[in-house]
C-alpha cells in the first residue's frame, strides 16, 4: 500500500491523548483504545510521549486496547515495560 500523502495524514492535536487518559483515569469511560502504536513510537515519535506516560502511570487493572501489528508486538512490549498484558490476535476476535 503507497504512503498516504502527508496533507491527507490526521494528526492528533498536541496533548490530546494525554486529555483522553486523563478523562479515563476519572472514570469517563470503561476503555483506552490506541490506534495504532508501531514504527514511529519505537523511534520515540509519534505518540510516543503520551504512550510512555500511559504506561509510566499505575495501569494496573485498567482496559487499555492498543493496536499493534504483530511484527512489532513484543518490541512494543518491551519498550514501554508493559506488564500484565493479553495479546489477542485478529484471528481471534469475533
Amino acid at each position: 500500500m503507497p504512503a498516504l500523502p502527508k496533507k491527507l495524514v490526521a494528526k492528533l492535536p498536541k496533548g490530546l491523548l494525554d486529555e483522553l487518559y486523563a478523562q479515563f483515569e476519572n472514570g469517563d469511560f470503561e476503555y483506552l483504545i490506541i490506534d495504532e502504536l508501531g514504527k514511529l513510537e519505537l523511534k520515540n515519535q509519534g505518540l510516543h510521549r503520551s504512550a510512555k506516560h500511559i504506561f509510566g502511570s499505575d495501569v494496573e487493572g485498567k482496559n487499555i486496547v492498543l493496536v499493534v501489528r504483530s511484527f512489532m508486538v513484543e518490541q512494543i512490549i518491551a519498550h514501554y515495560n508493559i506488564r500484565n498484558y493479553k495479546v489477542v490476535s485478529i484471528e481471534e476476535l469475533p
